[in-house]
Order: structure tokens, then sequence, then C-alpha cells
């Protein structure tokens, strides 16, 4: 009877491939990314191949375009702890390096005094991450059409965009899903 091992490892190989093609579709997964590069260049035999040279700079490349996709935060007022509670949030939760915030206002004196002051501090509060201000004129309310302005103009999905809890007497003109916007606080 011929021994089964070959067999098996070869069984083994074709999972453990098809497990990665599956890792590699999820596009949030720069730790996966990170994890494959690692080995390739940790592994003679890996490194020493071309095939895994071409996908560890895919994988690289693929890290990149992640961390380079920022997101949006709309800020209603200028206080530097709504600001680094978004930062905070983004850094743990999102695999990016860029964060847009954008203030909707009716009038340039409703624009809140510090609020590119205060965006220049956590910028340099927070070097792993690259903050921009955005200031976007309201033209009466804040509504989903502006939102789908913002995420056209900027080239960030509205998944990818963000609004701090909204307080009592601060209700949103639509529903919170007609925005498409996420709440990144409790």
């Amino acid at each position: 009877m011929p021994s089964q091992g070959p067999m098996i490892l070869a069984l083994f190989a074709v999972a453990l491939i098809c497990v990665i093609l599956i890792l590699l579709s999820y596009p949030q997964l720069t730790s996966f990314y990170g994890w494959f590069v690692y080995l390739c260049e940790r592994s003679a035999y890996l490194s020493s191949r071309k095939q895994f040279h071409l996908w560890k700079l895919g994988a690289i490349q693929k890290i990149k375009d992640m961390r380079g996709q920022g997101v949006v935060v709309f800020l209603k007022q200028d206080t530097i702890s709504a600001m680094v509670e978004a930062l905070i949030y983004v850094r743990n939760n999102e695999n990016t390096s860029r964060v847009a915030f954008v203030h909707a206002y009716d009038l340039v004196d409703d624009i809140p005094s510090e609020l590119v002051a205060n965006s220049k501090l956590v910028d340099e509060a927070f070097p792993d991450i690259t903050v921009d201000l955005h200031l976007v004129p309201l033209h009466g309310r804040f509504t989903p059409s502006l939102v789908e302005a913002v995420s056209s103009k900027l080239n960030v999905p509205k998944n990818l965009m963000f609004i701090g809890t909204i307080s009592a007497g601060h209700e949103l003109p639509y529903d919170l899903g007609d925005y498409g916007l996420r709440i990144f606080r409790s």
C-alpha cells in the first residue's frame, strides 16, 4: 500500500491556499497582510520564490491602500475633547492614517472660533494620523444630499463617515439611516 503522506500534504496545501485567498479578499485585514509580509521576509524558502515575492509586494501595496483611505468625521463644535474622542475611535477601530474633520455651517460667523486652531492641535497630538479640516456651506439643513456631496468630493465612502452622538434638541431632520453615517460615541 503506497504512503498517503504526499496526498495529505497536497490537500493541506490546497486548503491553506483557499483560506489565504478568502482572507486576502477581506478589505480591512491589514494585520493579515502584515503577517504575510513578515512571514515572506523571515522565511528563506518563501523569499527565494518569485511568486511569493510578487505576492509580498501586492500585500504591501494593499496595506498602503487601506491606510491611505481616509475617514470623515462631522463636527458641530470646536471642542478638543470631541476631536480627540473621534481620533481615538478611528485609531482603535479603523485601518487608516487619515481623518478629515468636516464642519457644515450656514453663515461664516457660525464657524466656531477655535475650530481651525484645535484641529491643528490634535493633528500634532496624533502624529500617526493626518488630520485635515474642511468647512462646507450648509445651505439650510444638514441633509443626506450634503453627506453625499462630501462623500463624492473627498472620495470617501459613506460607510467611512462618522458623526458623534446626537444630543437632545439637536435631532437630525431625516432618519439616521438616510444619511448613511456611523455613530462613533455611545
